[in-house]
């Protein structure tokens, strides 16, 4: 199986089978999967903190599910990360909220996140390249990852919109560039 921009594999078999990869430094790891680097052109051209939300919209265990809910509404997003003393703790989102709250009967009024989060969550290293976080979020269907620093304390909340929104523009700069080139009226042209 090749994977996009790859040619690590040794041969097309699992690693059960033998399967290696030719070169083990462009491979990295996260949640127990390993993955090859490099994917869609994503991969560390920009910062995460740069296209996450930072601050994070974040609250603490102790909170209740609607306090959660206002600051989600208010700032326009579909998660929060739970943190005690900005360190992450775990994380909320809109699917917590209609499973765990909506569909048990629950009274958002006094349910508390820590009762309700998603507590072991994946997170992102905050100098994890954009393919590699966009890998994690597909592979394992997340739309929402909090970015850590390497004491767990949050620093933002990516979203799969806003890697979306940042391949998208890198697209539209490379086809820019590549109309530019063929339509240009220079030497040779």
């Amino acid at each position: 199986m090749r994977l996009p921009n790859e040619g690590l594999l040794v041969n097309n078999h699992s690693k059960e089978a033998g399967w290696a990869p030719a070169n083990p430094a462009a491979m990295w790891t996260a949640g127990g999967l390993t993955y090859p680097r490099g994917l869609g052109g994503l991969e560390g051209a920009v910062d995460l903190l740069k296209i996450a939300s930072v601050p994070a919209a974040t609250v603490s265990p102790s909170s209740t599910v609607i306090d959660a809910v206002n600051l989600m509404n208010d700032q326009r997003v579909g998660a929060v990360a739970v943190a005690n003393d900005n360190t992450l703790a775990g994380i909320f989102t809109e699917r917590d909220l209609m499973i765990r709250i909506v569909l048990e009967g629950r009274d958002p009024k006094t349910t508390q996140i820590g009762d309700v989060m998603t507590a072991k969550c994946v997170s992102a290293k905050k100098d994890m390249s954009m393919g590699e976080a966009l890998q994690i979020m597909t592979d394992k269907h997340f739309r929402h990852l909090p970015v850590i620093d390497d004491d767990n304390k949050v620093l933002g909340l990516l979203s799969i919109r806003n890697l979306l929104h940042q391949r998208v523009d890198k697209l539209s700069q490379e086809l820019d560039s590549v109309v530019a080139f063929f339509t240009a009226d220079g030497i040779g042209g």
